[in-house]
């Protein structure tokens, strides 16, 4: 977090008087606001440094630069961008498309396909533009064929 986003409607905003970062978003019928102090914001499901260095994907082919804190658009294509109100982006019937990447898998016929990429550990994956719809809401999450 940089501390650069005044909106509160468009990702984390730092609160001095509270010390803590807070965002808010519009169900359509009212807003929530909703509080994570700074320690919160750092994800711990993992010992290790879950971000590598420049250093280690240089010459790994590309990579996606993403900024969540600021939400801007990817070089990939201008039209994905961070989704600050998902509620209201996630409905039923909403057709999105995401970069997926998964693991190539001994049994792959081409290895040197242009969506085939090396990366951490010299492990090779392969990635497409995949298209979901929404077929129904959860509670933080939502099921897309």
């Amino acid at each position: 977090m940089d501390g650069s986003n005044t909106d509160p409607t468009l990702g984390w905003v730092w609160n001095e008087e509270n010390q803590a970062y807070y965002r808010q978003e519009w169900n359509g019928e009212e807003w929530s606001t909703y509080w994570k102090r700074p320690d919160e914001m750092a994800r711990r499901d993992s010992l290790a440094d879950s971000v590598p260095s420049v250093e280690a994907i240089q010459g790994l082919g590309d990579t996606i630069r993403g900024d969540p804190s600021s939400g801007e658009v990817e070089p990939l294509d201008s039209s994905y961008t961070m989704q600050y109100q998902p509620r209201r982006f996630f409905r039923p019937g909403r057709m999105f498309s995401i970069l997926y990447t998964e693991p190539l898998g001994g049994t792959a016929p081409n290895v040197n396909a242009d969506n085939v990429s090396t990366v951490m550990f010299g492990e090779q994956v392969y990635s497409q533009i995949r298209r979901f719809i929404v077929v129904k809401e959860g509670k933080g999450f939502c099921y897309a064929w």
